[in-house]
């Protein structure tokens, strides 16, 4: 079932040098972390050019789903204080890795920090789980290839190429971003896997947008009429799929596959600093 979630502005690059033996990345030179005791729930990750990290009010379990790729359906074992304790992270390397989806090299040196910090200690390991496949409709895709361009190796809010972001309630809008990108956006609001099959191949240009086919809230008997209503997020997966096959001639079919998983087999509290 798709639930609501916010998406920040999320970039995803294509690999340049797929095939090639990957240089050694460089490590932080500086790393800070402290509690943060604010009692906000809000937390943000804010990763930028020049190796630089600045994450606020984040949980371990978020840091540990942020270097390792995986959503919070594919981590297990962790201890409750690691989805309930909240710090500031600081951390700035030589060098400029990225830190885009498809090559993450920014998040990849910060499994480094999680072992030497935090002392964490994983295992790896996969299973069989309900997935979606993204594949194109019966009707055929309604959007097509566009030319990239003169695009950067990392999108730029000036240059925004390359990229998926949600800046409004119920809309996402892709500049030039490949299949893959899309499914990986989507896996934030089926919880559960979602793998492209649909064998389209370059970059996209389009808006999703399914705020219209959501259902508006229903006013409980004797409720307030006055106090806000939440929308129900069981109408999330009707609008998002409807909003797929209407506006992109594509759509989620329901199955099984492996995923991968991250088992916590050690974790502690880091020393403040």
């Amino acid at each position: 079932m798709f639930r609501p979630t916010a998406i920040a502005s999320l970039a995803f690059c294509t690999v340049a040098a797929l095939g090639q033996t990957a240089a050694p990345l460089p490590e932080f030179e500086a790393v800070s972390i402290k509690p943060n005791k604010s009692g906000d729930v809000r937390a943000m990750f804010r990763p930028s050019p020049g190796g630089r990290l600045n994450a606020t009010n984040v949980t371990a379990k978020a840091l540990i789903e942020w270097a390792y790729g995986i959503r919070d359906f594919q981590l297990s074992g962790e201890p409750g204080w690691a989805d309930s304790e909240r710090f500031d992270v600081v951390a700035k390397s030589d060098g400029n890795p990225r830190y885009d989806f498809i090559k993450p090299e920014l998040e990849t040196m910060f499994r480094g920090v999680l072992a030497d910090r935090f002392k964490l200690a994983i295992q790896r390991t996969t299973k069989e789980m309900p997935i979606y496949s993204l594949v194109v409709a019966k009707n055929g895709p309604k959007i097509h290839a566009v030319d990239e361009g003169d695009c950067p190796e990392v999108p730029t809010p000036e240059n925004r190429c390359r990229s998926l972001r949600s800046n409004k309630f119920g809309e996402l809008t892709a500049e030039k971003a490949p299949m893959p990108a899309l499914a990986l956006v989507l896996v934030g609001f089926a919880r559960r896997m979602v793998v492209d099959n649909t064998g389209l191949k370059g970059s996209y240009s389009y808006t999703l947008d399914w705020k219209k086919y959501l259902q508006p809230p229903q006013l409980l008997p004797g409720a307030d009429p006055a106090v806000p209503i939440a929308m129900d997020p069981t109408s999330f997966e009707a609008a998002i799929a409807t909003a797929l096959e209407e506006q992109l001639g594509l759509k989620l079919e329901p199955g099984k596959g492996p995923v991968e998983m991250i088992v916590v087999d050690h974790l502690e509290r880091p020393s403040e600093n």
